[in-house]
């Protein structure tokens, strides 16, 4: 295992054997995992299954490293294959094109070992999760935080009709919720349940919801989402009531993908820092596996990228 020689000698042949033989799943081979699932087969893991229902678009390649302009509508878990036998041709990878759900989840993860039973004997870094046992480690963007600040911008410009669109209910997607909670909470602001909605990830899956609003009457002048690509569905409902952005309808992202360029107007957006967020999971681990001091928790800090589509 030439190919592995530096890493090696870095963390030593009983450490390296240890992480070798481990079985790894990996449950969404996007931002955050895409950079996961690299750090782990240049590690030298040699058993790993990759879980993503999801196909590469445009709006993949500024943040997501398994991505370029050639495999754009192709399946990720098949992108993500081929690019890791062309680091380790010896790597036994299985691939799932299936959305992760109560009835599969026992027989996607059964034959790999659990996060709590194998943190006994290697450490493990959570990226964007959250797990408090022993010997496990993560690294979160301040997601709740980032969209309770935007949540907040909007209301202080006058705002409490607020339209809040995400696409997960995973650790960090409900993180993000919560942000938008929290602000109307703190503001006395009591909105129907149709102010909030899950949405597929998708522009016209944003722009059809935001109709059926309309459509009923209901009314909203300021709209948050947790990805982009939903900003950008509210950008063409806009442009297809003839409705101004900001001045009457004012559109946070998140992201900062490339997407949040390609709008007219161009898209404030909040920064998660995917990459940073997926360097430090790896600085973590390093750090631990050579007996150095690594902080528990780390947070990532968001940042919003003013544009055009709001007033601040």
């Amino acid at each position: 295992m030439e190919e592995f020689s530096r890493f090696i000698k870095l963390i030593g042949n009983d450490k390296f054997n240890i992480l070798k033989d481990k079985k790894v799943v990996i449950i969404g081979i996007g931002g955050v995992g895409g950079y996961a699932f690299e750090a782990l087969v240049r590690g030298g893991i040699s058993n790993i299954t990759i879980v993503d229902y999801d196909i590469i678009d445009i709006t993949n390649l500024n943040r997501q490293v398994i991505t370029n302009i050639n495999n754009i509508g192709r399946y990720k878990v098949d992108v993500a294959k081929e690019r890791a036998l062309e680091i380790n041709r010896n790597l036994n990878i299985k691939v799932i094109k299936e959305k992760l759900n109560e009835e599969n989840v026992i027989d996607i993860i059964k034959g790999n070992d659990y996060i709590i039973d194998a943190a006994r004997d290697i450490p493990i870094v959570l990226a964007n999760g959250y797990l408090d046992a022993p010997n496990i480690y993560s690294v979160m963007c301040n997601d709740e935080i980032a969209i309770y600040n935007a949540t907040k911008l909007l209301i202080n410009n006058g705002h409490r009709n607020i339209v809040y669109l995400y696409t997960s209910r995973s650790y960090s997607g409900m993180n993000k919720y919560s942000g938008y909670m929290k602000a109307l909470k703190e503001a006395a602001i009591s909105l129907p349940h149709q102010y909030s909605h899950l949405c597929g990830k998708n522009i016209s899956h944003a722009k059809e919801y935001l109709n059926e609003l309309y459509d009923n009457n209901i009314p909203f002048d300021a709209v948050v989402t947790s990805d982009d690509s939903l900003a950008a569905g509210a950008v063409k409902y806009a442009h297809a009531h003839s409705i101004s952005v900001p001045d009457e309808l004012e559109i946070i992202g998140y992201n900062n993908s490339v997407l949040s360029i390609c709008t007219e107007p161009e898209l404030t957006s909040i920064d998660s820092h995917v990459e940073q967020l997926s360097t430090k999971a790896v600085d973590v681990l390093m750090k631990v596996l050579c007996g150095e001091s690594a902080d528990k928790h780390s947070i990532i800090t968001a940042d919003i990228i003013k544009r055009n589509t709001t007033h601040f």
